[in-house]
């Protein structure tokens, strides 16, 4: 008879690094990455002890390295030499969940802040050298595909690099979701995000459950953010946001919030003023 598969068991906390470099000999990654992700492991900001509770998820995040060294074929001596000459760019490979965003955001960040210029992932992009520098208006991420996943990964990265969003963040025609705005909540509740003013979040399949998580985790709360364009949410072209997700953004928002939740037949915007 078929044996029945094993349950994962939660690595004990003091064997959970020494998994986590066997499987980077594994897969082969070189001794000085590894020394690299052991430093910044060893300061917590691999967050090994939260984030890597199994073997199984010790070898995800050591693959995920991998493949992001060699993305498009460029081994990780080129992208030291790209940095070098000034326009180091990290292409990830698509993060297909939320946890391997975060290990990706981590590993990124052990090669150091100067390390890198810019960090694609999915078709969106963090500028990491501008954010520094304090040169970009607006974050946009207008039209990139951006997912649940590149939501988690650009809060993470933001983290990991101590870097801060800026006054505006453009998201209109993305693939959100319920999931992703719940991803966009924890982001906008986070400090790296609290110079924000104005948001863009149109057309992203947003629905009552999205806008509940951003009505009470993000926009009744945020110390600066007072400005929402919401329309077109959950579908293109819908005249509305619908009663119960409407209710819910009035209800929460502080004096002072404006919100756009639509548009009448001539294109006026519907806006709401609390």
């Amino acid at each position: 008879p078929q044996q029945p598969e094993q349950q994962q068991r939660p690595l004990p906390a003091e064997h959970k690094l020494e998994c986590f470099a066997a499987v980077c000999r594994e897969v082969g990654l070189d001794r000085s990455l590894r020394l690299a992700i052991a430093g910044a492991t060893a300061t917590g900001a691999l967050l090994l002890g939260e984030q890597v509770q199994t073997g199984t998820e010790a070898k995800l995040f050591a693959q995920l390295v991998l493949r992001a060294t060699h993305a498009g074929g460029v081994p990780l001596e080129a992208m030291r030499e790209a940095r070098r000459q000034g326009h180091a760019v990290l292409a990830l490979p698509t993060l297909d969940t939320e946890l391997e965003a975060v290990f990706a955001a981590y590993f990124a960040a052990a090669q150091g802040l100067a390390f890198w210029s810019s960090i694609g992932v999915g078709g969106s992009c963090v500028p990491v050298h501008d954010l520094r520098q304090g040169t970009v208006g607006t974050f946009d991420l207008e039209g990139k595909g951006a997912t649940a996943s590149d939501i988690t990964f650009i809060h993470h990265a933001l983290e990991a690099f101590d870097l801060h969003l800026p006054n505006g963040m453009n998201s209109w025609s993305n693939n959100f979701g319920d999931e992703g705005a719940r991803a966009l909540a924890r982001l906008l509740a986070s400090p790296h995000a609290s110079a924000l003013g104005w948001i863009g979040l149109g057309n992203n399949k947003i629905g009552v459950e999205g806008f509940k998580a951003l009505a009470l985790q993000a926009f009744g709360h945020h110390p600066n953010l007072r400005f929402a364009d919401v329309r077109d949410n959950p579908q293109w072209g819908n005249p509305s946001l619908g009663e119960e997700a409407e209710q819910i953004l009035k209800e929460a928002i502080p004096v002072g919030f404006e919100l756009v939740t639509g548009t009448t037949k001539d294109g006026t915007e519907i806006k709401f003023k609390k």
